[in-house]
């Protein structure tokens, strides 16, 4: 029973509004996705087949003694649908006085179906498929499957798939009449696995013949609804050199061939095509395997036909492909399995799709002509100020970046020369006001993260220069400060980047000499002196004798000494600040891993506030004569871990007031003469789940820590040291990367990094010059290195009275991340 998975309208019925639709429908697409590729595969059928499914659902307030003449009616009216002759046959019938709702269904069986359907079908290749639901809920139904039975409807192209929820007669039914009908029952009340299953079934017992019942059932079994190995099972059956495992042990390690499974897949689709559907399919393979998300039909077709270079005729994607692609729940282009997507991205699919490099170049050149056609707007010349969701435009303005970074290798003088006509046309501000109206202004960083890694490359070919060299570090650095500086204001007032931006920029500013260029009666000006260049500092706070500093992505918390109160910059609009105050002098502060609470800490006082409703939520009293060294929040932030000066380690709940505060134990080194060391510094991971302590003459350690209590400790060894052939310097700072767990240290001035579990370390930053004083991370996976005096990399946040909010951009935001990298890597 091979049912095309080409048709779209399996589900036509008169309500939708009866629960077994949802149900019914679900399993239908399931099966029919799943017996798609396989039975193409098995049976050679032409995948441009077009089968007719016509569908049938009856409720529970059918009469029972109605059922046969009801579905009698239902069928004839179907096929009149579908088949014209027959149409014609049954308006000729209707203006004759014959009525189907007035004869028996002996009546309508002979005068229509025994006696004219046979002659008016008599050259239709394809079958058709009735899906028959809600037999078992109105009768049995088993004198409607005879008269199907009928000897003189043998000829009709009819298969019946009959859809059973409860009534178990039916499939003994349908065995019964199984030789002379080909009749199938699939059960409604199956998860999706069973029903994956019963799509297999019929084509292994087709496809196995005359071979022993058990040996389909186990081969269906063993497949688990995985076509490939339900293929590959049956290939070995048949071949005689193997049968279904029995081993489960066996099944998980067996795996099918599926390069090749796919590589006679696609031999079979591309058969017989010509050069110019070749072209065709191999441009919408590369767009579905490389795109950065789903395309929409609509988005493929409109790419190929409107910004190919010399565009080929128009095929339907489904048609040409249908073999490796389906069409999902959303009209989007996918592939049939990951293990198509594989096979099409390697050596073995160059036929049919293009290298990585070549894909993301191809769909780069499409992306950025769509949005310099879209800027310049249609017949009124004026730029779109929306987008279609379903536009090659839209995919391409919020993925232009993605393909231009991992194609900036490979950039030939073609699309070097269409990124150098983007950059110098309004296209990209008309890019950013879209970004702005969509709230989709973080991409902006994205693509100055892009064009820096482009330069870098072209800078490293002094050989081959483009006009577009000098260009890419000057739009990268503009990207960054138009997010930063503008980014709030622009997600409020889009149409702020043509009318405001511009006489805020500086004089060199590419967005102000497009501005400048336009001609326009009045613009706003802004009186003064001008800045020159681009400023990295966004803003600076003035803070009186700072103690401590904190950061999110979304706030720096600012201490003072001797001050109860701390003040939260928001990091996107520098001149918002609230302040929230403790009961003491603070001495520590630390963020949530979620980024919403806020822990403050001083000799006596615990309180933690949460900060996105601005509340206290909990106060704790600490330890008497111990100070704070470090705390943290674990892993779900359900509570707050904290670490003394006296060595111990304590635990204090945010959720279970029931169980309160409680000491795990301390994390004491004991040095070679026996007595306990208590560390110099400290810093729990993010998670809480180890902590890192310094001593002054004990190599650094790790601790592991869990509600129950410390375990360790872990020391590093002496040849994991950079510096081993001489005395280590004492540890200044230490800290973590989030993940994998490395720790960062600072001493002599310059930064570490220590896998506890590998014993290495690194040395990340600094030299003879260098002087790092500080360095933090934060729960958004970023951390920051700061120094007194400029040195490897430029300060972002300063400890002296005028302090600075973080700011990396450009070439310093990449060098940052490639420092990262080094670290977690």
């Amino acid at each position: 029973m091979p049912i095309d998975a080409d048709h779209e309208n399996i589900t036509r019925r008169p309500s939708r509004d009866d629960p077994g639709f949802v149900k019914l429908s679900q399993q239908l697409q399931l099966i029919l996705r799943c017996q798609g590729p396989f039975k193409r595969r098995v049976w050679g059928l032409d995948p441009r087949e077009k089968t007719d499914l016509l569908y049938r659902m009856l409720g529970v307030d059918d009469a029972m003694d109605e059922l046969e003449s009801v579905y009698s009616q239902s069928l004839a009216l179907q096929l009149a649908n579908k088949i014209e002759p027959f149409r014609d046959y049954l308006v000729a019938l209707a203006a004759g006085s014959y009525s189907l709702e007035h004869n028996t269904q002996d009546l309508i069986w002979n005068k229509l179906f025994t006696d004219e359907l046979p002659r008016l079908l008599p050259d239709r290749d394809n079958p058709m498929y009735w899906i028959i639901d809600g037999l078992d809920i109105c009768g049995s139904g088993e004198a409607f499957l005879s008269g199907l039975a009928n000897p003189s409807l043998s000829s009709i192209p009819i298969r019946v798939v009959v859809t059973s929820r409860v009534t178990p007669t039916l499939s003994r039914v349908c065995n019964r009449l199984g030789a002379s009908l080909q009749v199938q029952v699939l059960r409604l009340d199956k998860d999706a696995t069973d029903a994956q299953k019963a799509a297999m079934r019929p084509l292994v017992r087709t496809k196995l013949g005359a071979l022993h019942e058990h040996l389909t059932d186990q081969t269906v079994l063993e497949g688990q609804g995985n076509f490939l190995e339900v293929n590959r099972i049956v290939r070995g059956i048949l071949r005689g050199k193997s049968h279904p495992l029995t081993s489960p042990d066996n099944v998980a390690t067996s795996q099918p061939d599926t390069r090749q499974y796919w590589k006679e897949v696609a031999a079979d689709m591309s058969a017989g095509w010509t050069a110019s559907k070749r072209a065709h399919a191999k441009r919408i393979l590369t767009l579905v395997a490389y795109a950065r998300y789903p395309l929409t039909i609509a988005q493929v077709c409109e790419a190929i036909t409107r910004y190919e270079p010399m565009a080929p005729d128009r095929y339907d994607p489904v048609q040409l492909c249908g073999a490796l692609l389906q069409v999902d729940g959303r009209s989007r282009l996918i592939l049939r399995h990951r293990t198509a997507h594989e096979y099409l991205v390697a050596a073995e699919g160059r036929d049919l799709c293009c290298e990585s490099h070549e894909a993301h170049g191809i769909i780069l050149a499409m992306s950025l002509k769509a949005m310099a056609r879209m800027s310049v707007g249609g017949t009124d010349s004026q730029p779109r100020l929306s987008l279609p969701p379903d536009s090659w435009a839209s995919y391409a303005t919020t993925s232009w970046e993605f393909h231009l970074s991992r194609g900036a290798v490979y950039l030939d003088g073609e699309l070097l020369s269409i990124v150098d006509s983007f950059l110098e046309a309004p296209t990209v501000v008309w890019w950013i006001f879209i970004l702005a109206s969509s709230n989709q202004l973080d991409l902006l960083t994205d693509a100055s993260a892009a064009l820096t890694v482009l330069h870098a490359r072209r800078s490293a070919m002094p050989s081959l220069r483009h006009n577009v060299d000098h260009k890419l570090l000057q739009w990268a650095t503009e990207m960054a400060m138009v997010h930063g500086k503008f980014g709030m204001h622009l997600s409020r007032f889009p149409r702020a980047i043509y009318d405001v931006v511009p006489a805020f920029c500086p004089e060199t500013s590419p967005i102000r000499t497009l501005h400048t260029s336009r001609d326009e009666a009045s613009r706003l000006v802004v009186k003064g002196i001008p800045d020159k260049a681009w400023v990295e500092t966004l803003a600076k706070i003035p803070v009186k004798n700072p103690s401590g500093i904190a950061c999110t992505s979304q706030y720096v918390a600012l201490s003072s000494f001797g001050s109860r109160r701390v003040r939260l910059v928001s990091t996107t609009n520098p001149c918002s600040a609230k302040t929230v105050h403790h009961q003491e002098s603070v001495s520590r502060m630390r963020f949530s891993n979620s980024g919403h609470m806020l822990a403050l800490a001083s000799l006596r006082t615990i309180s933690v506030w949460q900060i996105d409703i601005w509340v206290l939520r909990w106060t704790f009293a600490a330890p008497p004569a111990a100070p704070m060294v470090d705390m943290a929040f674990d892993s779900g932030d359900t509570a707050l871990l904290a670490y003394f000066k006296d060595g111990h380690v304590w635990r204090y709940p945010l959720e279970d007031f029931a169980a309160g505060s409680c000491c795990l134990g301390p994390a004491l080194a004991v040095g070679p003469d026996g007595r306990r060391h208590v560390p110099k510094a400290a810093a729990f991971n993010q998670g809480a789940t180890m902590l890192a302590t310094a001593y002054y003459d004990l190599p650094l350690s790790v601790w592991d820590v869990s509600s129950s209590g410390l375990r360790g400790p872990r020391p590093q060894s002496n040849a994991a040291r950079q510096d081993a052939d001489r005395a280590p310097d004492p540890v200044d700072r230490i800290d973590w990367t989030p993940a994998p767990c490395h720790v960062l240290t600072i001493r002599g001035g310059s930064a570490y990094a220590w896998d506890p579990d590998r014993q290495v370390e690194r040395q990340i930053c600094g030299g003879v010059e260098s002087n790092f004083t500080h360095i933090c991370t934060i729960p958004n996976r970023l951390f920051t290195i700061t120094a007194t005096e400029s040195g490897f990399l430029h300060m972002d946040i300063r400890y002296m009275s005028s302090m600075a909010i973080p700011a990396m951009y450009g070439a310093r935001h990449a060098l940052l991340r490639t420092v990262q990298k080094s670290i977690t890597h």
